[in-house]
């Protein structure tokens, strides 16, 4: 996964496709296990979405104010799926630390409905 930094976050985020984001401390001991879980399913869905990790202790404050990311979420890993043309995102309030709960929101790409996905 490419890290989303301010030099390419607005190219890729507004490039056609809905964007996986991982949001991750990258000096976490649990970070290269996240990405590369985050990164096999985003590999899955390459055809409907694009993907990055954002730096989640550095940009906290907007990882905070535009998706509703806590620093305790950070520290373990989260992913987000964004609609940055729409100014939408979609979430699970359930942890993604599995395979399967990060395929349950890509997954939810395919779903019409609000910006806020609450399960």
């Amino acid at each position: 996964m490419v890290a989303l930094e301010r030099k390419n976050f607005w190219h890729i985020s507004n490039a056609g496709k809905l964007v996986l984001l991982a949001v991750v401390d990258p000096g976490g001991s649990s970070t290269d296990d996240y990405l590369k879980m985050a990164g096999a399913v985003a590999e899955r869905h390459q055809y409907q979405l694009h993907s990055g990790w954002l730096d989640g202790v550095e940009w906290e404050k907007y990882v905070d104010d535009l998706f509703m990311v806590q620093p305790e979420q950070v520290q373990t890993g989260t992913a987000v799926i964004y609609d940055a043309p729409n100014k939408q995102f979609y979430r699970i309030d359930a942890p993604t630390t599995t395979d399967d709960s990060l395929q349950v929101r890509s997954v939810l790409i395919r779903r019409p409905g609000p910006s806020y996905l609450q399960c």
